[in-house]
C-alpha cells in the first residue's frame, strides 16, 4: 500500500522512483565561476533524495555488491518511524543497461492482515475460554465438595492423625467407589503405622541398650559458626570414660573443656573446629582429668555434617580411654631410648641388617670406624665395605645361619676410614 520502488545506477544516481520526486533538479543557485549553469538540470544521488525511505535504503546499498550482479540481497531499516523491509536486484541487458531495482515495503503493510487475524483468534479464544470456564464451574461444583472432603482427610492423615474415614454416600458412582477404597486404605494404614511404631520402639530400646553398654562415650554435638556448641546426646559410657554422668554434662557443658589439659586445648581441640566446618573426619588424642583426679588419655573420632536448616554442624564423637595403651607406649619408648643409649655407648661395631644384606642400623662407633655418616650406611648393602676377594666367603658363612646354627663368627678384611685395610671379627 505504501511501499516504494526505485531504480538506481551503480554510481548511486537515481533513475526513477514510484514517488512524485524527479530524479534530477534544476540548478538555480549558481556561482560566478559556474559559467552557463543557470537553468541547467542536474541528476541527483539516491542518498540525497528528499524521500526519507529512498535515502535510508540507498545508504545501505553502498555496502553491498549488487553492482557485480550478485544474487538478490535483503535487509531492513527504519525510516519515517517505521521498520521497512527492502530487497535489491541487479538488472542488466545486452544494450548495456545496468540498474539496481530496489523495493522497500513497510512492515505494517504485510503485518496488517496477520494482526487482524491475530485479534480475531484472540477474541475467539477468549470466548471459548469463558464458555469453558462456565461449563467447568458447573461440572466442578458437582464433584468439588467430595474432593475437598477427601483433601481435608488426606491432610489430616499426612499430619499424623490416621484415625480418619470418608463417607461413601456420593452423588457419583465413581466417587462412592473412591470413598470405599480410601476407607480401606486408611484402615490398612492405621494397622501398618501401629506396627511400625511398635517395631520402632523396640529398635530404639535395643539401640539405646547397645550404646549404653559400650565402654566408649558416644556424643552428638551441635557446633555453630561462632565456635559455640551444645550437647544433643550423651551415652552412659561417658561416666566410664570421663567420670562424669550424663546429667552432669548436660547441666554444665563447660566441664568437658575445663578438665582437658590446657596445652591440649590449644594444640588439639581448638584446631579441630576448622576440620569440623570442612566436614572432615578427625582422629585426635588428648589428656583429660578424670573426676577422680587421674590424668587419662582419651582417643576420639569425630565426623561432622552441615545442616542448612538448623544453620549448624552436627558432630558425632566416639571417645575411648586409651590410658593403659599410652602408658605402655611411653614405657616402650623409654626402654628403646635406654637400649639405644647402651648400643651407642659401645666401642664395638654394632650393626643390624636384613636377610638380603641391607643395613637397617649402625652405631656411632661403626660410623667413626669407617668414616661415613649413618645416613650413608642405612639402606645400603654391607658388602661394599668388605674386600672383593672375601665377599663370597663372608656371604657363604652368613647364609649358613639357621635355627640349628643361629650364631656364626666371621673374620675378614674391610676397607676402614681413609682407605685402610683392616682385619675385623664379627659375631652374627
Amino acid at each position: 500500500k505504501s511501499g516504494i520502488v526505485f531504480l538506481v545506477e551503480p554510481d548511486g544516481h537515481l533513475i526513477a522512483s514510484s514517488t512524485h520526486e524527479l530524479p534530477f533538479r534544476q540548478m538555480d543557485n549558481c556561482t560566478p565561476q559556474m559559467v552557463g549553469c543557470q537553468g541547467q538540470f542536474q541528476r541527483i544521488l539516491a542518498t540525497a533524495s528528499q524521500q526519507p525511505v529512498i535515502q535510508a535504503a540507498s545508504q545501505y546499498l553502498t555496502s553491498t555488491n549488487w553492482q557485480q550482479g550478485e544474487t538478490t540481497q535483503e535487509w531492513e531499516f527504519q525510516a519515517n518511524e517505521q521498520i521497512y523491509f527492502a530487497v535489491v536486484q541487479s538488472y542488466q541487458d545486452q544494450y548495456g543497461l545496468h540498474w539496481g531495482i530496489v523495493t522497500a515495503i513497510p512492515e505494517s503493510d504485510f503485518m496488517e492482515r496477520i494482526d487482524r487475524h491475530t485479534r480475531t483468534n484472540i477474541s475467539l479464544t477468549l470466548v471459548a475460554v469463558m464458555v469453558a470456564a462456565v461449563v467447568g464451574t458447573v461440572i466442578a461444583n458437582l464433584i468439588a465438595e467430595p474432593i475437598l472432603a477427601l483433601n481435608r482427610i488426606t491432610a489430616a492423615i499426612a499430619s499424623g492423625n490416621v484415625n480418619q474415614s470418608l463417607t461413601e454416600e456420593f452423588p457419583l458412582t465413581e466417587l462412592a467407589r473412591l470413598g470405599r477404597s480410601f476407607n480401606l486404605m486408611a484402615q490398612q494404614l492405621r494397622s501398618a503405622v501401629g506396627q511400625l511404631r511398635e517395631n520402632l520402639q523396640k529398635s530404639e530400646a535395643n539401640l539405646e541398650d547397645i550404646i549404653n553398654r559400650t565402654i566408649a562415650s558416644i556424643i552428638r554435638l551441635k557446633v555453630f559458626a561462632n565456635g559455640d556448641w551444645e550437647i544433643d546426646f550423651l551415652s552412659t559410657g561417658c561416666q566410664i570414660v570421663f567420670g562424669y554422668s550424663r546429667s552432669e554434662f548436660l547441666a554444665d557443658k563447660s566441664i568437658w573443656m575445663a578438665r582437658i589439659v590446657p596445652e591440649d586445648v590449644e594444640n588439639v581441640i581448638r584446631p579441630v573446629f576448622a576440620d569440623v566446618f570442612a566436614e572432615k573426619t578427625q582422629f585426635l588424642e588428648y589428656r583429660f582429668f578424670h573426676k577422680n583426679g587421674d590424668l587419662r588419655w582419651i582417643s576420639a573420632r569425630l565426623t561432622s555434617q552441615y545442616d542448612a536448616a538448623a544453620n549448624c554442624w552436627w558432630v558425632n564423637q566416639l571417645a575411648v580411654d586409651i590410658t593403659e595403651r599410652k602408658q605402655a607406649e611411653i614405657a616402650l619408648q623409654a626402654s628403646e631410648a635406654r637400649y639405644r643409649a647402651i648400643v651407642e655407648d659401645q666401642t664395638e661395631l654394632i650393626i643390624r641388617y636384613q636377610l638380603d644384606g641391607t643395613l637397617t642400623f649402625v652405631n656411632d662407633a661403626f660410623c667413626r670406624y669407617f668414616g661415613i655418616s649413618r645416613e650413608e650406611f642405612v639402606g645400603h648393602h654391607y658388602g661394599s665395605l668388605i674386600l672383593s676377594e672375601e665377599q663370597q666367603k663372608v656371604a657363604s658363612i652368613i647364609n649358613s645361619m639357621s635355627r640349628e646354627n643361629p650364631v656364626v663368627e666371621v673374620e675378614n678384611r674391610v676397607i676402614a676410614a681413609r682407605g685402610e685395610i683392616r682385619w675385623t671379627q664379627w659375631v652374627n
